[in-house]
């Protein structure tokens, strides 16, 4: 309960107004859910979607108890915008026990969802890219509705956290979806189309992101984490703005002898570069110079080094791992005469590999 004096508190989620003891208060969220979306430049879905999508998730017994979950506390159709569909990925029965489990002990979960949306269940609702590529065939990055600055998210003002579908290979259909951490979700081939959307049933809640020191740690990137806390970046990172960082586990380092300042600058992208996204022959100029990006089948090599883990996504940063710390140089874009990037030949030229390729690409 707000003081008799409290005085107005602007969040960046927006507010909620209330009147205690005749004085208008506004009150702040601590960031442990998601708020429900101001009015202002908000068009919400149309009344029709919630019961249509509500339907849908009733119609197969594996999705049912996600549905009555949302029905019980339905704010997270609040959030969602006019003139656009979404996919629901629906955790089945088995998962959402196990989620319901975990929470039973906490009292007030269930009460305060009635008004905020909890994180958990905001970021299975993802954005179907307009008359885009279907997720059964290629990688997309996909915008979900875990929205605002939180301790999950903080990418700016109504900015989404972000997760990326990968199609299985020879999986009839499935894809495997990554979000916080780089842990993957496997989403079953079949849908449920309705009006608005579609519902695709999955094997479990998507991980939440958490801040940068805590997911480097989780992934083995503490020696990286201790490198970037050393040069005074890594609080930079974790707290302003939006960054793509190019990492090596630990056990591929020497934790006797840290990384140093200008290499991790070399290797630090100011703007958010998922695995979908990183196109062939392209240069990224980062902190310190240039990387270029070769793609030759499934693999990804950043200058000569090969990508060994993609999209490890944290609160406000993605990093990808990589097999060493790459050999540097001035990328230059190779453009076209139409003056588009050219693509970097993906075969071997002169009897080089890709990886040495990628070296003489670098002047």
């Amino acid at each position: 309960m707000a003081p008799k004096d409290a005085a107005p508190v602007t969040t960046t989620h927006g507010f909620v107004t209330a009147t205690i003891d005749d004085n208008l208060v506004t009150l702040a969220y601590s960031g442990e859910v998601v708020p429900l979306q101001t009015l202002a430049d908000h068009r919400p879905a149309p009344s029709s979607f919630k019961p249509a999508a509500l339907a849908a998730l009733a119609s197969d017994d594996e999705t049912k108890l996600f549905g009555e979950l949302l029905a019980l506390a339905p704010s997270v159709f609040e959030s969602l915008e006019a003139d656009k569909e979404y996919y629901i990925f629906a955790p089945t029965t088995q998962f959402v026990l196990e989620f319901l489990g975990e929470h039973r002990d906490d009292q007030q979960w269930l009460a305060r969802r009635n008004l905020l949306v909890d994180p958990y269940i905001s970021q299975q609702f993802a954005e179907k890219p307009e008359e885009g590529p279907d997720i059964k065939y290629e990688s997309l990055t996909l915008e979900t509705r875990l929205v605002g600055e939180t301790k999950y998210v903080d990418l700016g003002p109504g900015e989404a956290a972000l997760v990326v579908s990968n199609p299985v290979p020879d999986g009839d259909g499935a894809v495997e979806i990554t979000s916080g951490f780089g842990n993957s979700t496997l989403v079953h081939a079949e849908g449920i189309p309705f009006e608005g959307g579609v519902v695709k049933k999955c094997e479990g809640f998507f991980t939440l992101p958490r801040v940068l020191e805590t997911v480097l740690g989780g992934t083995q990137g503490r020696i990286w984490s201790s490198a970037l806390e050393k040069a005074n970046m890594l609080k930079e990172l974790s707290e302003d703005g939006m960054a793509t960082i190019f990492a090596v586990e630990d056990d591929k380092l020497d934790k006797t002898k840290l990384p140093e300042p200008d290499q991790l600058n070399k290797l630090t992208y100011d703007g958010l570069l998922y695995q979908p996204n990183m196109t062939d022959g392209s240069c990224l100029t980062t902190r310190g110079g240039g990387l270029r990006i070769i793609r030759n089948g499934d693999d990804i090599y950043v200058n000569d080094a090969l990508v060994t883990k993609t999209d490890v996504i944290s609160k406000n940063c993605v990093i990808h791992y990589l097999e060493k710390i790459p050999k540097y140089g001035t990328c230059i874009p190779i453009i076209s005469s139409v003056g588009s990037t050219a693509v970097v030949p993906k075969v071997p030229v002169l009897g080089l590999s890709v990886a040495s390729l990628a070296v003489c690409l670098l002047m």
